[in-house]
């Protein structure tokens, strides 16, 4: 008699901890209990008791920012952001004493505070440690006149020339161009053939000629 007590407890306690296994008590914990109408509730850090999930603690609850405004982030490493005085925005908290930021240095964007120092977010046509450098196309000359000029992501061929004939080249006077595969910063990949190029409406006779 003594074993199929033992027997049921064991299987009484092991139905109550698959049940905390399977249940959401969010930030609190999931409590045991001996009724079998209610076989668990949920603890929550407030002291509260309920049925339900227990509401996560907002990383801005505890006023991380001091005399700035915190932002909760949760894909930063602290799940927030703080914006201090002076457009100064902190991954940790406003402080004026230690800050790089607030001296203002990023020229042509934003100052961001990081953990041991801090860096700078650009505006779009800016780049630089300090945003102090400026982002010249290589279509700003017009070289493609009186075609279209397309700024290409490679180092060795900055950009590209579509003329009104259709042809590609790096000018639409002349179509002596070396050979080269690049990328258009538009997500559209050309060939540049040399010496010739092809109509697109002709490109399979050049194939096979």
């Amino acid at each position: 008699m003594i074993g199929y007590v033992i027997y049921f407890a064991i299987i009484h306690l092991a139905y109550n901890q698959d049940i905390c296994n399977s249940v959401n008590c969010g930030s609190g914990a999931c409590i045991l209990t001996q009724n079998p109408s209610l076989p668990y509730y949920c603890r929550c850090s407030s002291g509260a008791n309920t049925m339900l999930p227990c509401p996560f603690e907002s990383p801005c609850a505890r006023n991380p920012c001091g005399l700035g405004e915190c932002e909760a982030v949760p894909s930063l490493i602290h799940g927030y952001l703080c914006r201090c005085p002076g457009n100064v925005i902190s991954l940790t908290h406003c402080n004026a004493t230690r800050s790089g930021c607030y001296s203002n240095p990023c020229i042509n964007g934003i100052c961001i505070e990081g953990l041991a120092s801090f860096y700078c977010s650009c505006l779009p046509t800016w780049t630089g440690k300090l945003c102090s450098d400026k982002i010249v196309s290589a279509c700003s000359k017009n070289p493609c006149s009186p075609g279209k000029c397309f700024q290409l992501d490679d180092r060795n061929i900055p950009f590209v020339c579509l003329c009104p004939n259709g042809q590609f080249g790096t000018s639409c006077h002349a179509y002596g161009y070396p050979s080269s595969t690049a990328r258009m910063l538009t997500s559209t990949t050309s060939t540049v053939r040399s010496p010739y190029a092809c109509n697109p409406l002709d490109s399979e006779s050049c194939f096979h000629d």
